[in-house]
């Protein structure tokens, strides 16, 4: 932990500022949490359109007033919604989506932070310790297998790790099977619960920062003075160093792990294979792992739209500041027009202010002349003989073909999934060359745009492939060797 955060007057300054804190000490804290845990947490709803949220907020409000007396609650749902949205308060964001007139409504990561701290108030059955620890083990080995830069102890590493998986296949084929208890399955769905309700919670926090990165943006192309080029280098920087910082390249591993088709696949297929456990026939079903990828993919959504709108802002700078520029040469030219026409009517038709005699400069470079070449007498036969019997086959000037770079990529991917990474010579042994240099060609030029495929120049590989008239060439080039991507 930090020990500046727990500085006491650091503390102080939280005290008085910082929203968790002013929502924990308002007087109304109670029907704020309880109505936005009902309206936005309880659901996994990201935003809510005012109009639904006013009308949810009225109903719950005619219900406490009901209960605990209409002078506890005085205020109308709309002026509730408008307070806590408000800077004194800031528990809601209320903002108007793009192409919308009707505003929406979304939790701030201050008001998340609360729920998730009041959840973990709750009392709990039992702690599950076991998981815990088995997953703090698990991650500290993988850290420490996966950096491990000696090839004989990584060697050694995976050579344990494959003793023990034949162990526990021998195990299953006589029969020995390690199952887990009913009291461990429930200990790590329930961990494995929590953890995805915390991933959840935290994307208001990764939006909340995008968010601010392209408020601070827009703030700093209305009032900055300085040059174009000068503020976009500082801009494109700042963006940068968002994208490239532990929290960005985070975000975007877990985007392309949540993309990849493999994966949706596997998640769908455990949480199937758990639910059909009798631990679950009455829990599970109501967990909030059985919509977790939907979940996952409209927060993750979220993030991605504040990063295209940051885009759209800096196209829309450039755009403006073009069309100044444009506006700011037109007016000088209409200017210097106008001049011209001053002149044209002040000053006498005999008065010249200036003559210039020609504009053409004559030049006659010696060197630029050509040597001397005999022309060449052309003869020309009067006479043309026909072949009695022409056997030509004039379709071959049409005979045309196209290298498909999609059947070749397929091709590869085909192969990469039966080996973890293959030379381009063992690709034309498979798959032996059927158009010449150009497939050839075409091939290298994948190779070129694909982050999968490596070329080292030290080594060379010899390709044969056999040509129009049959005959088999050797194409000697630096080795071209794909591997297979992380999926």
């Amino acid at each position: 932990m930090d020990a500046h955060f727990f500085d006491f007057f650091h503390i102080r300054h939280l005290k008085q500022t910082h929203p968790v804190w002013r929502l924990l000490n308002a007087d109304n804290a109670p029907l704020i949490l309880s109505f936005c845990f009902q309206a936005f947490i309880e659901h996994n709803r990201r935003s809510v359109s005012e109009e639904i949220l006013e009308s949810f907020l009225t109903d719950y409000l005619l219900y406490l007033r009901e209960t605990y007396g209409e002078e506890n609650f005085p205020r109308s749902a709309k002026e509730y919604l408008e307070q806590w949205a408000g800077e004194s308060c800031e528990f809601l964001r209320k903002y108007y989506p793009q192409r919308s007139e009707e505003a929406e409504y979304d939790l701030t990561p201050a008001t998340e932070k609360v729920i998730e701290w009041l959840h973990e108030l709750q009392p709990k059955e039992f702690v599950g310790t076991e998981s815990r620890l088995l997953i703090i083990f698990r991650l500290l080995k993988d850290i420490v297998d996966v950096t491990e830069e000696n090839p004989e102890e990584r060697l050694r590493t995976l050579q344990q790790q494959k003793k023990e998986i034949e162990a526990a296949i021998e195990d299953v084929k006589h029969g020995i099977q390690c199952v887990y208890s009913p009291t461990q399955i429930r200990e790590r769905y329930i961990q494995a619960e929590d953890t995805a309700r915390k991933l959840l919670s935290e994307f208001r926090q990764i939006e909340h920062n995008f968010r601010a990165l392209d408020r601070n943006t827009r703030e700093r192309i209305t009032k900055s003075e300085e040059a174009k080029g000068k503020l976009l280098d500082e801009i494109f920087f700042q963006h940068d160093a968002i994208r490239t910082s532990d929290q960005g390249r985070s975000f975007q591993a877990f985007w392309e792990l949540l993309m990849s088709p493999k994966q949706q696949a596997n998640l769908t297929h455990m949480l199937e294979k758990i639910f059909q456990l009798p631990e679950f026939n009455t829990v599970g079903q109501q967990g909030l792992l059985k919509d977790l990828y939907p979940y996952l993919l409209e927060a993750g959504e979220r993030v991605y739209k504040i990063n295209r709108l940051l885009a759209s802002q800096l196209r829309k700078f450039l755009d403006d500041q073009l069309y100044l520029q444009n506006k700011r040469l037109a007016q000088l030219i209409r200017n210097a027009e106008k001049k011209i026409f001053q002149l044209k009517d002040t000053l006498s038709q005999e008065k010249h202010l200036m003559d210039i005699p020609s504009f053409k400069i004559d030049m006659n470079n010696i060197i630029a002349r050509s040597l001397y070449v005999i022309p060449c007498k052309p003869i020309v036969s009067d006479l043309v003989q026909v072949a009695d019997k022409l056997d030509l086959d004039m379709n071959i000037l049409f005979n045309r073909w196209v290298i498909d770079e999609t059947l070749l990529r397929d091709r590869i991917e085909s192969l990469l999934q039966q080996y973890p990474k293959i030379s381009l010579q063992q690709i034309m042994a498979h798959y032996p060359v059927e158009k010449g240099l150009s497939e050839i060609i075409a091939y290298i030029k994948i190779a070129h745009s694909s982050n999968q495929a490596h070329i080292n120049e030290a080594e060379t590989e010899e390709i044969l492939f056999k040509n129009a008239h049959n005959a088999v060439q050797i194409v000697r080039l630096n080795k071209i060797v794909f591997v297979r991507g992380k999926r």
